[in-house]
């Protein structure tokens, strides 16, 4: 007998790992599939049959709600399940995550439970041995197939859009937040015991794999809000016309600030939808998109392309970025309408009524305008003194043109001399 059983457990032994490399090739397979037919939007759960599905197989995802109709906001999805209280869903219920992320969950409990049948769920070492198992699983192919569409599409050259970033980040969220449920889950397929300390330090590496991804997926969304700021900004010629006539009207913002393409529709569209981010990387995307806009504004009148400028443009920027201005306060992040100093000082120095003058004072330069660059302004007035009149365009804002002409002159000069001393 004792023979017999010894001779049991080699053949076990013989045949373990072929059987998990088939369970972790079909998985695979599965993975893949259920990662390739997800069209990355938020899963909803649109009868209560469904949500009680969903909470009797894998408690604790209900957490990761968007939106419910017993909801007045949505809520912030957060790897730290203790952190908020248990939402009560209300169908239809819009999770916060795709429907990858439950079919992905569903195949690691398979996995679980057919190799903890393997092995003998009341093997001494069954419950490490399935955990280990679960654990590999969870790092080697759910979260490899979780971010392969994004390394195909990153090594073939192509930009993700930020809908699918987005979303994918959120995904590798929830799953970093449900893998230490999965090997509880697995564990507990085992009578040998409950999950140990080795099970908490596997939880942590397969949190810390997702994490990763997470992070991948958020280089992916700023690289994406990047790319679509920057065409927002694109107007062809128009963005180099820097010479406006002076009658034009300087009323209202630029038409191309205001298009549905345009910077200020981009931003105002695009950033709430961000607020299932962490607050940390949700106000470094605000950051980094605007200071990228705030950049591009200044940098165009600098641009070799244009000729000339008219001080009468000045105006119409004014407004172009109190509208920018004016969506930094509402986005409620502390500091944001910062980004955008560089060029209000610009503005205030040209349009304000103490003249470019006040930039060789010291003092006020310090005080008032430590943001604006010397070399920049000078190259920008240099472009102003045009010996087409350029000045003309500046008449309604200040009555002696000539008066206006030596002014432009006179700091022109000043700024030589600062910048070269």
């Amino acid at each position: 007998r004792g023979f017999k059983a010894r001779q049991g457990r080699d053949a076990l032994e013989g045949s373990r790992g072929r059987y998990l490399d088939i369970l972790e090739q079909e998985g695979r397979q599965e993975a893949a599939a259920a990662v390739r037919n997800d069209d990355l939007r938020p899963h909803v759960l649109r009868t209560p049959e469904e949500i009680r599905r969903l909470k009797a197989n894998f408690p604790g995802l209900e957490r990761h709600v968007f939106q419910s109709t017993n909801q007045n906001k949505s809520n912030t999805v957060s790897d730290d399940e203790s952190s908020s209280p248990t939402p009560v869903l209300t169908a239809p219920a819009t999770m916060a995550f795709s429907k990858s992320v439950v079919r992905l969950l569903q195949i690691s409990k398979d996995f679980a439970f057919d190799y903890a049948n393997f092995v003998g769920p009341s093997a001494p070492e069954a419950t490490g041995d399935v955990t280990f198992a679960l654990d590999n699983f969870l790092r080697n192919v759910v979260a490899e197939e979780l971010m392969r569409p994004l390394r195909e599409a990153r090594d073939a050259g192509q930009e993700w859009a930020i809908e699918q970033a987005l979303q994918l980040s959120v995904n590798a969220v929830v799953l970093s937040a449900q893998s230490g449920e999965v090997l509880r889950m697995g564990a507990d397929l085992c009578s040998s015991g409950s999950a140990s300390t080795d099970g908490r330090v596997l939880n942590r590496a397969s949190a810390a794999t997702f994490d990763r991804a997470r992070q991948d997926a958020e280089d992916a969304l700023f690289s994406a809000c990047s790319t679509k700021a920057t065409k927002s900004m694109d107007r062809g010629d128009a963005e180099f016309d820097w010479a406006p006539a002076p009658s034009k009207a300087v009323s209202a913002p630029s038409e191309y600030m205001l298009h549905k393409e345009g910077p200020a529709s981009f931003l105002r569209t695009t950033f709430p939808r961000l607020h299932v981010l962490d607050e940390p990387v949700r106000e470094a995307m605000h950051f980094t998109t605007c200071q990228l806009i705030s950049r591009r504004l200044l940098k165009q009148p600098l641009d070799p392309r244009v000729r000339k400028v008219h001080l009468v443009a000045f105006l119409r920027l004014d407004k172009d970025l109190a509208v920018l201005e004016a969506f930094a306060v509402d986005a409620a992040v502390p500091g944001l309408k910062d980004t955008f100093a560089p060029v209000r000082q610009l503005v205030s120095l040209v349009n304000g009524p103490g003249g470019l003058t006040q930039i060789l004072d010291e003092v006020r330069r310090w005080q008032e305008f430590d943001q604006v660059d010397l070399h920049n302004l000078l190259a920008l007035l240099e472009k102003v003194k045009d010996p087409s009149g350029t000045l003309s365009s500046f008449v309604h804002i200040r009555s002696d043109t000539n008066s206006r002409k030596k002014e432009v002159d006179a700091v022109i000069k000043k700024l030589r001399e600062l910048v070269n001393g």
